[in-house]
């Protein structure tokens, strides 16, 4: 009950006479940022390809990450969250992923890599952007897990990827 209360930043009802969501109307008015139609489309592939090998997996790390790839950037993009969507609990899914090998952290950082490093290569967006979208509050986390899981910065990985593709 209080993951959906933090996901959500409200208090939340089960078992009540009405299902609603209530919000301030001015929410209505914010701007959905599609700045960069690139980089929404690499992250909507990303998901579609993801997608298609959870139709043909009951493998809980692949429909893992396909969760996470479905909601990166979001606040639904936490162990709590997947482990709903799944149908577990959060501790048998870190159970089921441990038998797999791997966590929910390991997962996360593998999405994000793969989507970061088709973004820097196939986009002309900025590096803060991509960091943004991926769920980043500021760039600096996301330059170093970038050079720690890939020994570049983001801007270097971009270079390379460019000269080699020309």
């Amino acid at each position: 009950m209080e993951s959906y209360s933090r996901v959500f930043a409200a208090d939340v009802f089960f078992d009540q006479p009405v299902s609603a969501l209530v919000f301030a109307s001015d929410v209505l008015d914010t701007q959905v940022s599609n700045t960069h139609p690139e980089l929404l489309k690499i992250m909507r592939d990303h998901a579609d390809s993801m997608l298609e090998n959870v139709s043909r997996s009951d493998n809980v790390a692949t429909n893992v990450r396909y969760q996470i790839a479905s909601t990166i950037g979001t606040e639904l993009c936490c162990l709590a969250m997947v482990a709903n969507s799944l149908f577990l609990s959060e501790r048998t899914l870190k159970r089921q992923l441990e038998k797999s090998g791997t966590s929910f952290r390991k997962l996360k950082l593998g999405v994000v890599d793969d989507i970061a490093k088709r973004s820097l290569a196939e986009t002309s967006a900025d590096v803060t952007e991509i960091a943004l979208k991926l769920g980043y509050a500021e760039t600096a986390p996301f330059d170093r897990i970038f050079k720690k899981l890939n020994g570049l910065t983001p801007t270097a990985y971009r270079k390379l990827t460019q000269n080699t593709r020309y």
